[in-house]
């Protein structure tokens, strides 16, 4: 494991983390479990962070400042040059680029609500593509990338477990 403290609001905070997986973090001792699930611009990103999801927006642009925007939740963390170079590798094994078929995965478990598509239908990035519901909340999932719907593994009202296999995109 290894460790970095980062400054926030005054406050320092000890990271423990593993250099070969990032999934699985430790803040002051508790526990985190966060996935990249896309990068949806440049700087912004939508991480699942204990099965909860979360829109992150990132701006290096100070060396050793890092603004950060939470859902909607502005900061600014005092970091060090090789804690910069930790987010980026984060952020570069978590996105790497799959050429192949794209699987979707249930971010949380929950209830399948609503399909937008179907196996066979053309599907260009940012389309809809399925409502899950959970913990009384409605999350719509997204196509990360353009292709064709190679299969549909749920139906309308199914339930499904956290990281079960929802749909597979062929890129085009």
């Amino acid at each position: 494991m290894e460790n970095i403290i980062v400054k926030f609001d005054g406050k320092e905070f000890n990271i423990k983390y593993s250099n070969s997986n990032f999934a699985n973090i430790a803040v002051n001792d508790k526990i985190y479990t966060i996935e990249l699930l896309k990068k949806i611009h440049d700087n912004v990103f939508s991480f699942s962070i204990n099965q909860k999801l979360v829109e992150v927006e990132m701006d290096f642009s100070d060396k050793n400042i890092l603004n950060i925007s939470i859902n909607g939740f502005d900061y600014q963390i005092e970091i060090t040059d090789s804690t910069k170079q930790l987010l980026e590798k984060f952020i570069k094994s978590s996105s790497k680029a799959n050429h192949g078929i794209r699987q979707i995965k249930a971010p949380m478990p929950g209830m399948i609500v609503k399909l937008f598509a179907n196996e066979g239908n053309n599907v260009m990035e940012g389309d809809k593509l399925l409502v899950i519901e959970a913990m009384k909340m409605e999350n719509v999932l997204k196509s990360p990338i353009s292709g064709i719907l190679k299969s549909v593994k749920v139906k309308e009202g199914t339930p499904v477990n956290k990281d079960e296999l929802l749909l597979e995109i062929e890129p085009i």
